[in-house]
Formats: C-alpha cells, sequence, structure tokens
C-alpha cells in the first residue's frame, strides 16, 4: 500500500524515517524512494514536499505511538546548526581538582 508523509518545516530524513517506519535504520529505504526529492542526508528536504512511504514499518509499535500521540518529530537540522556555549570551563588537563573544586 502505497503512503505518502508530508514534510513539515524543519524536518529532516532522520524525523521522517522515524515518523514513518518507526525507526532511524529505514532513512536509506526513505531516500532510496525518494531519490528525486532527498539528495543525501544533509541536504534540506523542502516543506510540503510530499514523500512516498513503500516499505512496511520497521517498528510498528513506534509508529502507532507516533500516530496515536500526533507526535511530529521535528529536529531542526535543516537549519544552520547553532551550537551553545560550553557548560564547563577550564584547561581539561590532569589537574580536574584544581579546576573546578580548587583542592
Amino acid at each position: 500500500m502505497k503512503k505518502r508523509v508530508t514534510v513539515l518545516e524543519n524536518q529532516n530524513a532522520f524525523d521522517l524515517s522515524i515518523q514513518a517506519y518507526g525507526s532511524i535504520e529505514s532513512v536509506f529505504d526513505l531516500m532510496e524512494d525518494n531519490s528525486d526529492k532527498i539528495a543525501d542526508l544533509t541536504a534540506p528536504i523542502t516543506a510540503g514536499v510530499k514523500l512516498a512511504v513503500d516499505r512496511d514499518p520497521k517498528d510498528t509499535e513506534m509508529v502507532l505511538y507516533y500516530s496515536v500521540n500526533n507526535y511530529l518529530p521535528a529536529n531542526g537540522i535543516n537549519s544552520p546548526a547553532v551550537l551553545p556555549p560550553p557548560i564547563l570551563t577550564g584547561d581539561y588537563n590532569n589537574d580536574y581538582n584544581n579546576d573546578y573544586f580548587n583542592t
């Protein structure tokens, strides 16, 4: 049975694979079946595009969970990466206690 999934804003191939197949393992199946729309894992996918979902899910329970809970993953990797500032300070050498505990 052929199904279609519509790409949402900030969804990437990994999000769509989990949503449609219940597993990240199916990302290459999704890419193969939609090679005209997904160039590679790092390429953005245009929101609103309809992708074919032609294979059976790897994890039907996960697909059902996402569907029942209306969970549509959109991790935003299509956007430029912004790294948070480092949480720890120090010089990351062998004197950990001196850097963080002043002992």
